[in-house]
């Protein structure tokens, strides 16, 4: 099995399809009628986790789990628990009793008690014996996605800086590669690199270490997709066209669904490491009390399952659920090989 067709599944199961709630744009709205959301609407925001100086620093070495082992997990005294799981590129390892547990920069013995916590928080009265036993272990490795000559997951027991990484992975493809959007992904967290500036001005600050369990996505440039994410029934990446507006977009995704929080839905808009994000009360859009509008190309709309009070929040969330959204599709092209 190729091994990135679990990671597809596992990304998918993220994502899952959640319960409908589907509202549709009223009839009387012109969407190709000038767009009621002027850039003034759009607040910059700082981005906070940008390259720091512990980045700088190579990882110490440590004998843990990472992107491409494989482990198998036995509950003891249960034949009938043993699955061998597969740690994907994103850290995440799938074991049927609990789901997805991030295991990258886990020992087997820490992976063991997370699980056994799980399982507790999931309602057993007595914390279950886990038995976590690393079957394969491919070392010390990271992944990169998109537009590289050769995507896939790479040896980073040595010491790696970003562009040695890059270069190891045949360098980027014919210069198509989104670095305005092109980001770092550790333990689930983005780290906002400024690829433009490392690349095309080689600003060695930029220059980071991949610790093992990154991993690297540069997307296609000039994809002209809006991103429809968050609380809606069917997440997606849809192509953009002149007369595509929000509420257009929300009904390709199903609507949103009934958890969702509709009076403060983001949209994120311009580079990562220098994003613009406006809030929108999509209610009294579906209502008719205010005008659609719009959607610029690479937008990303983040539907929210709770309102929060930082928009740095709303950003964040979007950008990551946008990247993940991506790696799907280019995971599915590398397992389909």
């Amino acid at each position: 099995m190729n091994v990135f067709q679990p990671l597809v599944y596992s990304l998918c199961v993220g994502f899952g399809i959640w319960c409908s709630g589907c509202t549709t744009p009223r009839g009387d709205f012109d969407p190709l009628a000038e767009s009621s959301l002027v850039d003034a609407d759009f607040k910059q925001i700082k981005v906070e986790k940008g390259v720091r100086p512990e980045h700088l620093e190579p990882p110490s070495a440590q004998s843990t789990l990472g992107p491409g082992d494989l482990v198998m997990i036995q509950l003891i005294g249960q034949e009938d628990s043993i699955e061998t799981c597969l740690v994907m590129p994103d850290g995440m390892c799938y074991y049927s009793a609990v789901g997805g547990l991030q295991a990258t920069g886990k020992t087997p013995q820490q992976l063991e008690k997370l699980i056994s916590a799980e399982m507790v928080r999931g309602g057993l009265i007595e914390p279950p014996i886990v038995s976590v036993t690393a079957s394969q272990s491919k070392g010390a490795t990271a992944a990169i996605l998109g537009q590289v000559a050769q995507p896939g997951i790479y040896d980073v027991s040595s010491p790696t800086r970003m562009l040695n990484f890059i270069a190891r992975a045949g360098g980027i493809s014919n210069d198509l590669a989104d670095l305005g959007r092109s980001m770092l992904v550790r333990e689930n967290e983005v780290i906002y690199v400024n690829f433009e500036s490392l690349i095309k001005q080689g600003d060695m600050s930029q220059n980071v270490y991949l610790h093992p369990g990154d991993y690297v996505f540069l997307p296609l440039a000039g994809s002209r997709l809006v991103h429809v994410l968050g609380d809606v029934r069917r997440p997606l990446s849809i192509p953009h066209t002149p007369d595509l507006s929000l509420l257009k977009a929300i009904a390709s995704a199903g609507g949103v669904t009934p958890r969702a929080a509709p009076g403060r839905v983001a949209i994120v808009r311009g580079t990562l490491t220098e994003p613009k994000v406006a809030i929108i009360d999509l209610k009294d859009h579906m209502k008719g009390k205010t005008q659609d509008f719009l959607l610029h190309p690479d937008d990303i709309i983040w539907v929210p399952k709770s309102p929060w009070e930082r928009i740095e929040r709303y950003a964040e969330e979007a950008v990551r659920a946008s990247v993940t959204s991506l790696a799907i599709r280019e995971g599915r092209k590398l397992a389909d090989e």
